[in-house]
């Protein structure tokens, strides 16, 4: 069977980029916020069974890691960093967090 163009055009356009070791990381494309194209120092890590989503470029971390915390996978959420603290950590994760005067 031939392969449809416009089908591998959007693949390649919005083909997640896979790291190694199970590292997801958006491509451009897939973020919604201008801001996320302007650059920034500061880095939101997701921990998953099995995986890591890395989001760069996060200018308001606080309301992005509220945001992230909001929806529906938060169940599947094992922890989350804010470039090298952890803000937030599953319950009933074998990991223990670090003291953080953080608000979230």
């Amino acid at each position: 069977m031939k392969s449809n163009p416009i089908i591998k055009e959007m693949k390649d356009k919005f083909e997640p980029e896979l790291k190694p070791k199970g590292v997801y990381k958006p491509t451009p494309e897939m973020r919604t916020n201008p801001l996320s194209k302007k650059p920034s120092n500061n880095v939101v890590k997701v921990v998953y069974e099995g995986y890591e989503t890395l989001f760069d470029n996060v200018h308001h971390t606080n309301a992005f890691v509220s945001k992230i915390k909001e929806g529906n996978s938060i169940d599947d959420i094992l922890e989350i960093w804010v470039n090298t603290t952890k803000v937030y950590w599953k319950k009933d994760s074998q990991t223990t967090p670090e003291d953080n005067d953080l608000p979230f």
